[in-house]
């Protein structure tokens, strides 16, 4: 059977797409054909031999030959030989046949077995030169290789330029972002003494750009993606499908360049691996959302934040703008606004300068500046700038938080002319209506307000039985929003989860505008099968995120969907794919510039690296996200953005001679993004367990406290 088995191999391989060092993506992740059987496969390499592998790709295939013919044609591959198979049906090739080392993952990710695994099907390990690896990129990447050989590459600081390549289109955006990368590629670099001029192979002068389409607008669901190609020759290219692509790929370049050591101690050299790395963003939407209202952050402070999350490959700014407590917003119309409901109107307002400055900052970074006004709770203030137009209700109790009354025909105009105003402004296509934690009780109380939902048919909550079954109150009045928003102004309305707390019929005007929902809160299983069964409603995830947040590592948009087929709530693979991000919340109670970036980040690092790689087994790795991490800090804090230090866990001397490899490393426990509950106390012992459980799988280490 042997020799028949590897004729069909070797007639296959002739017609398998080839894996290229200009394009690996393309050649490597062909389509994967309907009902086939589905292998799931990693890349890896070894980065010290004592160190937990760290995986370079994660991707499914269905066809065991294009695995051969992937591990021939990588360079990371080619000295191994075939392991077990791990097909029930020898699908797989036998342990003789050329290609990678094949393991078996159990379900906590790391790879220390090498008999089949139930579930899992493929671990494809393949050596590197450690001297050459430099995977401190973070987000770490979909997919990167190194070649076989040394590629270490010298740098000149004042001879290195980022151009288009000639002859192909460019963009105003693109300009400003290469001239912008010239310089911070040489800032924040990771320090590496393994570099010297004296491995350097050669120079690389120039990265060039290539961008295939250069009119794709900045929007929901624009493609990101983006390959990197840095040859031992020294020559470098980075070519992405929009402008937006390319603004990820030159912040991936960024990470790639390291220092090293010159000839003396003052000199500044630099340095880069020869690497090949393809990418793209494994959710559409990844957001941060800030909040002004509850306490007030100065221009300045919502520009470094931005400037982080480029750093961080997030897209979306949801700027979440009024509350009860301030309307720091310029609105040109009704200019008592900013003048009363803000904190003071000198200091703790939003100029339409401001506003205009913010969002063409965010654009050159690739980022969207979505705009939330909240409503119809979450906006007292209002009443403080226009008391004689009778915005809020009137309760006679004290236990609510009163919304807007709707019942006012002025009410819905005063709406609209916020949103009329304030949208010229935000040239985004969605806006953010708000709609959480509208407390409806002070509707009930209010007799007019009653008696007004009557005449039209309508039930103050869900709860009640409605009048003529039109529907609650508070869907009459989210459809009338959304035909402002949406009807007369063009944008796709996004609005918090609680509507579908009861599976009630949504309001109309909301399935019609496609509207995006984001679930933060209640049943998560329920909500996410309601919101995903709409039809047409797409999905995105903040639940988990609340800035500070516990263990930000450890969650996914799509756990909020149910795996348990006998669940009333499983959602199928088609209700999974309507959940297209996430977001971190950064809510301002308790929060302003003195502490805002020390309780955003390091979380923040971690649920950007979520939402954007599909490497998701690396993530696992505990000693892999913790050294990228400790780099990125410092990455961030010398490019402007002031994330503090994660506390480190030194592991303990010993003078055990199988426990010595492990004293020169430092690992840090990041307080509570890795996954770490309770005091620093608890979380650094803790940290300690996991290091050490790791060192135990993964190198057979005893240690004096076995």
């Amino acid at each position: 059977m042997l020799p028949i088995l590897m004729v069909l191999i070797t007639l296959a391989l002739l017609t398998v797409p080839q894996y290229t060092s200009s394009h690996p993506c393309t050649a490597a992740f062909p389509p994967t054909p309907a009902g086939a059987p589905v292998y799931h496969i990693l890349f890896g390499t070894t980065v010290n031999a004592d160190v937990v592998p760290i995986p370079l790709c994660e991707t499914n295939i269905t066809n065991p030959v294009l695995l051969l013919s992937l591990c021939q044609n990588t360079p990371s591959c080619n000295s191994f030989t075939v392991g077990s198979g791990g097909g029930e049906s020898g699908d797989l090739p036998p342990h003789d046949c050329r290609g990678s080392q094949l393991f078996s993952i159990p379900s906590g990710g790391m790879a220390d077995s090498t008999s089949p695994h139930p579930g899992i099907d493929l671990h494809v390990l393949g050596p590197a030169n450690s001297s050459n690896v430099t995977n401190t990129v973070t987000p770490k990447p979909m997919l990167q290789t190194y070649p076989t050989e040394d590629g270490v590459l010298a740098i000149s600081k004042s001879l290195f330029k980022i151009m288009v390549v000639p002859g192909t289109a460019t963009h105003n955006v693109l300009e400003e972002a290469m001239s912008r990368y010239t310089e911070l590629v040489f800032v924040g670099n990771e320090h590496r003494t393994d570099r010297s001029s004296k491995l350097a192979l050669g120079t690389m002068e120039n990265l060039t750009v290539e961008v295939l389409n250069t009119t794709a607008a900045l929007a929901l669901g624009v493609s990101e993606a983006y390959n990197i190609s840095i040859r031992v020759d020294g020559h470098a290219e980075l070519i992405a499908d929009t402008v937006w692509g390319a603004i990820r790929g030159l912040e991936t370049f960024a990470h790639l360049v390291v220092t090293g050591v010159g000839a003396t101690p003052e000199e500044e050299v630099y340095f880069v691996d020869a690497t090949t790395i393809c990418d793209k963003p494994k959710y559409q939407y990844r957001g941060f959302m800030i909040d002004t209202a509850r306490h007030f952050l100065p221009v300045a402070a919502i520009f470094t934040a931005i400037e982080g999350m480029a750093i961080e490959k997030l897209n979306v700014l949801h700027w979440h703008a009024v509350d009860d407590q301030s309307f720091p917003m310029e609105v040109v119309s009704l200019p008592r606004l900013a003048r009363v409901a803000s904190f003071s109107p000198r200091e703790h307002t939003y100029s339409v300068e401001n506003i205009t400055a913010v969002v063409s900052f965010a654009r050159s970074r690739g980022i969207r500046v979505m705009l939330e006004i909240d409503t119809p709770g979450h906006c007292q203030c209002v009443q403080e700038a226009y008391p004689e137009l009778g915005l809020i209700t009137e309760c006679p109790g004290t236990t609510c938080w009163p919304p807007l009354d709707v019942s006012k025909n002025t009410t819905l105009e005063f709406v609209r002319t916020v949103w009329r105003d304030l949208t010229e402004m935000f040239p985004d296509n969605s806006v953010f209506i708000g709609g959480d934690e509208c407390h409806t009780t002070c509707w009930a109380e209010n007799a007019a307000v009653v008696a007004w939902a009557h005449s039209k048919n309508l039930s103050i909550t869900a709860a009640e039985e409605s009048v003529g079954g039109e529907g609650t109150v508070f869907g009459w009045y989210i459809d009338q929003v959304v035909d402002i928003v949406h009807g007369e102004i063009g944008k796709r309305p996004v609005m918090w989860s609680p509507l579908f707390w009861d599976p009630a019929s949504p309001p109309k005007n909301l399935v019609k505008a496609n509207a995006l929902l984001n679930l933060w809160t209640g049943n998560l299983n329920e909500l996410a099968f309601n919101m995903t069964t709409r039809g047409t409603n797409e999905v995105i995830v903040s639940a988990p995120w609340y800035l500070p947040a516990s263990d930000s590592y450890h969650h996914e948009p799509t756990d909020v969907c149910s795996a348990n087929a006998s669940s009333p709530y499983f959602c199928s693979a088609e209700q999974r794919a309507r959940i297209i991000g996430g977001e971190a919340c950064m809510w301002g109670e308790g929060k302003d510039v003195t502490n805002f970036f020390s309780l955003a980040w390091p979380d923040l690092s971690a649920v950007a690296e979520r939402l954007w790689s599909s490497n998701t087994a690396d993530l696992d790795l505990l000693t892999g996200r913790q050294r990228r991490l400790r780099v990125h800090r410092c990455r961030l804090v010398s490019r402007g953005v002031p994330v503090p230090p994660m506390a480190c866990v030194y592991v303990p001397d010993a003078s055990h001679a199988s426990y010595a490899t492990w004293r020169k490393y430092q690992y840090c426990a990041g307080d509570n993004v890795f996954g770490y509950n309770g005091p620093h106390a608890s979380a650094d012992a803790l940290a300690w367990g996991r290091v050490r459980a790791a060192a135990i799988r993964t190198a057979n280490i005893s240690t004096p406290f076995d």
